[in-house]
């Protein structure tokens, strides 16, 4: 990935993943933050092989610019879901989700800091009602 790989870029940071969440191998994970705000925060991402449970504070969307990875709801004990290069996921605040890199992933991300939009939207659809 020229830009993101090269050392001329020097925005690379190490981003370590909590010891506790490692599930198995050695995730050493990287951030270049791009803009953060009060309310969003925008970066890249990339992480080495391993496998993790990331436990979301906040709503994230991301965007797999190469690599990629298997997911799963903890909660929901849900099947393995493969994302891969182009494809997007959503992961809502609260959640918890094991992430399993066979090789390596980067990623675009947007975290919003704000309430949840779930929680934002539920809010407006209650004040509508009679």
């Amino acid at each position: 990935m020229s830009g993101l790989d090269g050392a001329a870029n020097g925005g690379w940071q190490h981003a370590p993943i909590d010891p506790t969440w490692i599930v198995h191998g050695d995730p050493v994970a990287e951030v270049m933050p791009v803009d953060s705000g009060r309310q969003l925060s925008t970066g890249y991402w990339r992480c080495a092989a391993g496998g993790f449970v990331w436990r979301y504070d906040s709503d994230e969307a991301v965007v797999v610019l190469s690599g990629g990875m298997l997911l799963r709801d903890v909660a929901l004990d849900a099947p393995w879901r493969p994302v891969t290069a182009g494809e997007s996921v959503l992961f809502k605040a609260g959640t918890s989700v094991e992430w399993n890199v066979p090789d390596r992933v980067y990623k675009h991300y947007a975290i919003y800091h704000g309430r949840p939009l779930w929680r934002r939207a539920l809010s407006r659809a209650r004040r509508a009602l009679p």
